[in-house]
């Protein structure tokens, strides 16, 4: 019992700890386990950081290795953190400046600004001792754009400690209950001794009196045999006498005998009941230990299935981000590569007069009328299994074709460009066909190669680039309200599935001399 209350109370200072970490975004385990056995070993490593920096390498060491195992980048930078310092400690200083910047990649990779300012400070601390002083020097003004940021930090480490402080009293007040607990459990003890020993000394005495009393009665009775034997002829009733004092003799020895029997029963009978008292308390506490081991695991079971409905969020988010066969390469590898694909055809859209309409509306009711529209766009969009790529204003984009090849990519945005005129034409939002303004949308495509990837670090996008996106722009600008202006190479691939008005040679800006073409309605 005493045990399960220590490793209880050890279980929550852990779960306490990843919780904080797991609260300010840097801590993403893999499984419940994995990262208690982790951070464990952070905890081991820097325990042995002062005062053992051998051992603490060998923990650090452990610690990446275990980290690589399950795939998490966080705890593998704290362990090449925490080696890169017991390696300047012990004066190697090449080794560590190693490991520092190693364990810097992986912070900035994170964005983990705690441990990328911790680590710069340490980094121009090594570098000075190498007398590498022009990257020292850079390090530290790293370091002084990182103080107002890493007082931040310092108030979470702060909240952290009082948490291990409270913790740590928890467990010294549960220590104290058990040493009371073990003294009252001590004290009764002794008291039923003592009970004992005098019950046991009551018996004796008792036992001493019944001896002394038949010692005497049996000196009476042979002085009256003695007496019968000298007076039998003289006097019977003597005799007589001496038969009614054998007669109460044996009547005493029989009650002596009933009460010895009544102590003994009795003598049973506390001893039945003190078992009885005995097994019930251990019956309560088995029962009390394992209701709290089902608590425990129900409570478990709850933290893990709130843990996998918020990867699940994560996971929807990341989806509504980057396309799916991206982002399972992003979780896979922890990067994505851009694609070259060569058969994809590129949709622009523009609001007609926008500016001047945008010019008689408030902020909120422009964004709110902007999002009825592309809100109607997106679901357009994912009928036809178009991507769409980004909104740059009143302008969208969206491409068909990628990241799945499609031989009808053509087909199937011409398709969602007529969806998309028809609904300007049906609904009833400012910058439709509709309202007051008359005002609908331009649309322009375009079928040819592009490129595909993942743009930058924090706040990443997924994005297209090349030639076939400026003229799909270019396409959009010479096209008509409530038309659909296409390129050469689109009508080349959809001229058999729909009808076209040829437009001849139109010049676009910075492209010269373009064949365009307008799908019938």
């Amino acid at each position: 019992m005493l045990n399960f209350i220590k490793i209880k109370a050890q279980v929550l200072i852990v779960l306490q700890l990843i919780w904080f970490e797991v609260a300010i975004g840097k801590c993403k385990p893999q499984t419940f386990e994995d990262t208690i056995a982790l951070k464990k070993i952070e905890v081991s490593a820097l325990q042995l950081q002062k005062f053992n920096p051998q051992e603490s390498i060998k923990q650090a060491e452990q610690l990446i290795e275990q980290s690589k195992a399950v795939k998490n980048s966080l705890f593998e930078a704290k362990g090449l953190h925490i080696k890169g310092l017991c390696c300047y400690s012990l004066f190697r200083y090449p080794e560590a400046s190693k490991n520092l910047e190693k364990a810097k990649e992986i912070y900035e990779t994170l964005n983990y600004k705690q441990g990328i300012t911790t680590v710069t400070d340490d980094l121009a601390k090594v570098y000075s001792k190498l007398s590498y002083f022009p990257k020292a020097s850079e390090y530290q003004k790293d370091v002084k754009t990182n103080l107002s940021l890493k007082d931040s930090l310092l108030q979470g480490e702060k909240a952290k400690q009082e948490m291990k402080v409270d913790f740590s009293k928890k467990e010294t007040q549960l220590k104290l209950n058990e040493k009371i607990s073990k003294e009252q459990l001590a004290k009764k003890s002794q008291e039923l001794q003592i009970k004992e020993q005098q019950l046991a000394l009551s018996n004796k005495e008792k036992e001493l009196q019944t001896m002394a009393l038949l010692k005497e009665k049996a000196e009476k009775n042979e002085k009256e045999k003695l007496l019968q034997i000298a007076k039998q002829e003289k006097d019977l009733q003597s005799a007589q006498l001496a038969v009614l004092s054998k007669d109460k003799a044996l009547k005493e020895a029989q009650i002596q005998n009933q009460k010895k029997e009544i102590n003994f029963k009795n003598t049973m009978r506390i001893f039945y009941w003190i078992g009885i008292l005995l097994l019930s308390i251990s019956l309560f506490f088995i029962y009390r230990n394992f209701k709290n081991q089902k608590v425990n695991l129900r409570r478990l079971n709850i933290s893990n299935n709130k843990l996998n409905r918020e990867k699940l969020k994560t996971e929807e988010l990341l989806h509504n981000i980057l396309p799916i066969e991206v982002a399972n390469e992003l979780k896979a590898n922890g990067f994505s590569e851009a694609k070259q694909y060569e058969h994809v055809t590129v949709l622009f859209t523009d609001f007609v007069n926008f500016s001047g309409i945008s010019e008689s509306l408030s902020p909120k009711e422009l964004v709110t009328e902007i999002d009825l529209c592309f809100k109607a766009f997106d679901g357009i969009m994912q009928q036809y299994k178009l991507e769409k790529i980004k909104t740059i204003g009143d302008a969208y984009l969206a491409v068909a074709g990628l990241p799945k090849a499609n031989e009808h990519h053509a087909i199937d945005a011409i398709n969602a460009a007529k969806d998309l005129v028809d609904f300007m034409q049906k609904t009833d939002s400012v910058f439709g066909v509709k309202s007051k303004h008359k005002a609908g949308i331009r649309i322009g495509i375009h079928s040819g190669p592009v490129v595909a990837g993942i743009v930058g670090v924090k706040k990443f996008a997924y994005d297209i680039w090349g030639d076939t996106v400026n003229t799909a722009a270019r396409m959009e600008q010479n096209s008509e309200a409530g038309k659909i202006n296409v390129s050469y190479s689109t009508y080349e691939l959809a001229k058999n599935h729909f009808s076209f008005e040829s437009r001849g040679k139109i010049p676009a800006k910075n492209k010269g001399m373009i064949e365009m073409y307008f799908l019938k309605q």
